[in-house]
Order: C-alpha cells, then structure tokens, then sequence
C-alpha cells in the first residue's frame, strides 16, 4: 500500500515525528489521534488526512531517515512551543524588556519586599527621621552602573536593564545629616579586602580608616581614624574606610537598616573633614571664576592714543541685578 499525503515534500518529517509520539498507533491503516499534549502535534494533524495508510517499506525508510540529527532539529524548529514563541515575540516588540528572562529571579517584587520591616529595615521621612540619629551607621540598597564585566549575567548583584548592567547591592552608610526629603550619607568600602594601599596619596586624603575600639592598626591615609561604638552589629574590619568627599543622597524612601554609630568624637572629626574638602574646593572654584571675571573686565579696557584706560563705569548683571565697578 502507499502513502497518501497532502503534501508530498513535508510527508517524511512530519511520519517522523508521529512514529515518536507515544500518542500515535499504527496499524492498517493508521490513524492519527490528536494530541494536546504538544502544540506543534496539532498544527501537523491539520495538514494531514484523518487516516494515513503507510506500507511496511516505507516504514523502515521513514525510521532511517529519523536517526539524522539535522533532520530531527529541524522538525523541533518546526514545533516550537506557542509559550516559548510568544515570549520571543513579546520581548523582540518590547526593547525595554530584559532580554536574559531566565536570569530575573525577583521579577515582580518591590524594594520594600526585599527589605522587610520583620528584618529591622525602615523607610519613610518619619520614621527614618525619628529613629536614625546623625552617626548612625546603617545598611541601604545601592544601584549603580556595572563597570566590573567580571560578573556574569545571572549574579545575585548583578541586573540587566535597558541602559546595560547596574550592580545592585547593599552598602554600609554613615549618616552625616538630614534634610527634609533626604538624608546625606557618607559610604563605607573595602575593595575586596584590599584598603586603599595601593591608591595614590592624594586619593588616600579622601578616605579616613573605620576601626572598632582598642584596634591599634594604622590607620589607611593620612587622617586619624573613625572609631564604632562597642555594641555596634557592623564588622568594621582593618581594611574599612569611610570616603568622606563622596557623600551620597539617599531618599526617606529607601529601606535602610540601622547597625549602631560611631562615635560623637568621630563624627565631628567626620564632619570637620567633610566640610574643610567642601570648602576648600568650593573656595578655589570661586577663586578661578573671579580670576574669569577680572581677565573679562581687562579685555574691555578702551585704548586711546595709546593709553590703556579702563572705563569709568563697567556694567555687570549679578543675580539679575546691574552693578556697576
């Protein structure tokens, strides 16, 4: 007997397929049972007569024919799941969508959820404001740019956006001050364990050493160093070092989750040394604007016969207003 097919070019692929399917008995004639239990089964069994009768030689060539690896891959390109397809098709009409879904466990939760009120972490203006004093040493989620193409996709502080990698973790703060919406906050780092020993001199001035009391280490840097109070839960190791010209704002909305202080001597050395690099620097950019200005009112200097004078009154506009020099 011979086969009967709609399609004569697709007939070997399409017998191969159902002589692996479990669902399928063959007889004379054999008939196709349709099956739920795979999409692409279906899609087949619309092409197909209801009853296909196939001769015994054909069945040995068909089988022969099977055990090619390119033709069995092609078929499952053929059959590919509708649930597989559509999230292809879904993320190719979709650019914001993260093209690793396999790499999102926490899809779907917010930072609150990762930061559970149950595991002492607080968030909002009254809370945080109430119950943080300024010296509080405390943990907070930090997202940034990922500039270490060490780790790989999946990592657990590692994500995958539509502006490319961001590095997410939590990092240790000092609180310096609170504002009305924000608190400012000095972070704390170890470089993987290895200090600032190997950074310049003048990027050593802008760190200060972190120790806990009675730690007769050096301190890294020129500055003397920060001490924690005796009951504080974070592990302030000889390596830490707080970057006291990097103060970062940290919204009252942001879980944050209090590790004890240090203490009120630090924190006005802290605070001494922040504001001496704030003012220093600021000086010396007003410094090189006013040098701008003067250089400006040179340039407009009248020459008359030969004589440089400068005019009598030279109008400049200050916060909107005219003064006159």
């Amino acid at each position: 007997m011979e086969i009967s097919l709609c399609h004569q070019a697709a007939a070997g692929q399409q017998i191969q397929a159902l002589l692996k399917d479990p669902e399928v008995s063959f007889g004379t004639p054999i008939c196709i049972k349709q099956s739920r239990r795979k999409v692409g089964l279906s899609r087949m069994s619309a092409n197909l007569p209801k009853c296909t009768t196939v001769s015994t030689p054909t069945l040995t060539t068909l089988k022969t024919r099977g055990t090619k690896r390119k033709r069995e891959s092609t078929i499952q390109e053929e059959l590919l799941p509708c649930k597989r397809l559509e999230t292809s098709q879904a993320t190719t009409s979709n650019p914001d969508l993260p093209k690793h879904l396999d790499h999102q466990p926490y899809a779907g939760t917010s930072v609150w959820d990762q930061h559970p009120a149950k595991k002492n972490w607080i968030h909002g203006a009254k809370e945080i404001k109430s119950q943080l004093q300024v010296g509080t040493i405390f943990l907070a989620p930090c997202v940034e740019p990922l500039f270490n193409p060490a780790i790989p996709i999946g990592h657990r502080d590692r994500g995958e956006t539509r502006i490319g990698a961001i590095s997410a973790k939590r990092r240790p703060y000092i609180l310096l001050l609170k504002c009305q919406a924000h608190l400012v906050a000095i972070p704390l780092f170890t470089f993987q364990g290895e200090g600032i020993g190997k950074k310049t001199r003048q990027m050593q001035e802008e760190y200060v050493s972190v120790v806990r009391p009675g730690d007769q280490t050096l301190p890294q840097g020129p500055h003397e160093s920060l001490i924690v109070e005796e009951d504080t839960t974070w592990n302030a190791g000889e390596i830490s070092v707080a970057h006291f010209t990097m103060p970062q704002a940290i919204s009252y909305s942001c879980p944050v989750q209090p590790l004890g202080y240090i203490i009120r001597e630090s924190y006005i050395h802290l605070s001494s040394m922040y504001r001496e690099a704030l003012i220093s620097n600021l000086d010396e950019n007003m410094e090189e604007m006013e040098r701008e200005i003067e250089a400006e009112l040179s340039a407009k200097v009248n020459v008359v016969g030969g004589v440089s004078t400068l005019p009598s009154q030279v109008e400049q506009t200050v916060g909107g207003s005219s003064l006159f020099i």
